[in-house]
């Protein structure tokens, strides 16, 4: 993902621009004229967007929710097709639902492997996230929920993990089940080092496993999330290095403009600081949402 990464500024890929320009009936020759550049770059970084697709995909998939008391459930591709494109509580995705097209994809390249939700007793402080292996690379891909703040069914161990980290604190009970969940993994499946991927504070606690167990990490990429506050980087002092060249971190924002500010984004990505790259996705809403950035993506891969 190399590609992605500027000296100098935040890197940016203007998906809302480049999408109303694609969809409008009559550009001026300024419109057509920066059309073309965007769809250059994006052809250019074609890799590299299916690469941050596909783990904003798993970032949004970590959010399901399988009523098995079995963590190594051997789910079939047919049943997990309904699981994505289905939003109740017992088997469904916990916030947002897939659209169908999206669903078909990821089944097409992922396959689950483990899955830990609040209701097992190995979870505590709402503690949710599920094992993926891409078909293709053969990835392990360790996909870390983050809050589910449902009107109707809170979670309120991470409502409390939430306010532990605007405190400046690690929540601790999410992060030793997170630590519980990869040994447990890591036993069945024998795999060298992991790849984590998390949405909000999901991402958090991918930043925390990567600073503390960094060579049981290969990358991590986060998106929407918070970063580490200053007391808690400062006590990071093993392999800063590899943590800085292994960990993306995607925020979102809403205006198509070439200087960004930190009120462009939501709050919770703007909170704290991250260690390592960060890349800008300009997907037209302020919304903080583990659907925006893949449903976005898949609209403008369409076009390339």
């Amino acid at each position: 993902m190399q590609n992605v990464i500027r000296k100098g500024f935040l890197p940016l890929y203007d998906f809302d621009t480049f999408l109303n320009l694609s969809f409008k009936k009559s550009l001026t020759l300024q419109e057509l004229d920066f059309k073309e550049k965007l769809y250059s770059q994006f052809q250019k970084d074609k890799d590299d967007l299916i690469k941050i697709y596909h783990y904003s995909l798993l970032s949004h998939a970590a959010y399901l929710n399988l009523d098995s008391k079995d963590m190594f459930y051997q789910i079939k591709q047919k049943e997990l097709f309904k699981v994505l494109t289905n939003s109740s509580y017992e088997n469904g995705i916990a916030i947002g639902k897939f659209d169908p097209f999206i669903a078909f994809y990821f089944i097409k390249n992922f396959v689950l492997l483990a899955h830990i939700n609040e209701n097992f007793s190995e979870s505590k402080g709402g503690f949710r996230a599920s094992l993926f292996q891409d078909k293709n690379t053969q990835e392990f891909i360790l996909a870390i929920a983050g809050s589910d703040l449902r009107p109707i069914k809170f979670d309120f161990g991470d409502i409390w993990s939430d306010f532990l980290i605007l405190n400046h604190k690690i929540p601790k009970a999410q992060y030793l089940s997170l630590c519980s969940f990869y040994k447990k993994i890591k036993s069945q499946f024998q795999f060298r080092k992991i790849t984590l991927v998390g949405h909000s504070l999901g991402g958090y606690l991918a930043q925390i496993f990567i600073a503390r167990l960094s060579f049981a990490v290969d990358k991590i990429y986060t998106f929407q999330a918070p970063g580490l506050s200053k007391n808690i980087r400062n006590n990071i002092f093993n392999h800063l290095d590899y943590i800085k060249n292994n960990s993306y971190h995607f925020y979102t924002y809403h205006l198509a403009k070439e200087q960004i500010y930190w009120h462009h984004f939501n709050f919770v990505q703007a909170l704290h600081s991250k260690i390592g790259n960060k890349i800008v996705l300009n997907l037209g809403t302020r919304l903080h949402h583990p659907k925006l950035c893949p449903v976005v993506m898949h609209k403008v891969l369409k076009l390339l």
